[in-house]
């Protein structure tokens, strides 16, 4: 028997099946404006990541509790599932995978929001095994390379509470990530890539297109050199033009 899965229209920030009603946590009540901030700062820097383990690791070092996903695997000294070290090479492929649909919802990539990737980076469905799987790229092989250094791998989701008087849902998220990446699905108008430097930033304005002053200024600097690489030298004919034609008259 197929298990429904809450599907997410990260677009629109809201559920896109009728049938699902929208999780009922406001940005305000899953984080203060403090952490807010403290959130989306770390999500900033997981989606700009590059491709290396060296950053990934200083970024583990900056925000120890950022993980895409809480995966849990059985220890034989222990009785509890224990988590995976994020900062081994196997478990940062997983990372990269994360960090590759998160980019592709924050440019919103129709097919990634069309195929409901917003599930996968809520944790709603891990993707693995379910129709989700063929649409995210990479994923396959960093789970199976995962399971071969861990024994006794698992997932675990966030859980979602139905209030039966408000016909709602409660999403509780794990991980930081999931609840920085809950927030912005929420209000994801914020997601922005900079129109200078191509990076992905999180606006405080709707109009906003530059991740920062520097790129602003940049892009005014280079938008001045185009003028005058273009119309220079007719402006300083015009004004050469002129001055002649000025000195002419006062002869007069």
């Amino acid at each position: 028997m197929h298990k429904r899965k809450l599907a997410i229209n990260w677009g629109q920030g809201r559920t896109d099946e009728q049938a699902a009603t929208v999780p009922v946590f406001t940005p305000s009540e899953l984080a203060s404006t403090e952490e807010k901030a403290r959130l989306f700062a770390a999500l900033e820097k997981f989606a700009n990541l590059d491709d290396t383990l060296e950053v990934f690791k200083g970024f583990l070092v900056q925000s120890p509790t950022f993980l895409p996903a809480s995966v849990k695997h059985m220890h034989k000294d222990k009785p509890e599932p224990q988590p995976i070290d994020w900062s081994k090479p196997e478990c940062h492929r997983l990372a990269l995978v994360y960090r590759d649909v998160l980019r592709r919802l924050w440019r919103k990539d129709q097919e990634a929001l069309g195929m409901g990737l917003g599930s996968f980076i809520l944790g709603i469905d891990n993707a693995l095994g379910t129709t989700l799987m063929p649409y995210v790229p990479g994923l396959d092989q960093a789970w199976s390379q995962l399971k071969a250094c861990y024994p006794g791998l698992e997932i675990e989701q966030p859980s979602l509470f139905p209030l039966w008087l408000s016909g709602a849902f409660l999403f509780n998220p794990v991980t930081d990530f999931q609840r920085a990446a809950y927030i912005l699905f929420r209000e994801s108008w914020r997601a922005k890539v900079c129109q200078c430097c191509s990076g992905f930033f999180i606006a405080y304005r709707a109009p906003q297109i530059y991740c920062s002053s520097r790129c602003y200024g940049m892009t005014k600097q280079r938008r001045g050199l185009d003028w005058w690489r273009q119309h220079g030298d007719a402006w300083r004919k015009a004004r050469k033009a002129s001055a002649k034609k000025s000195q002419r008259k006062r002869r007069k």
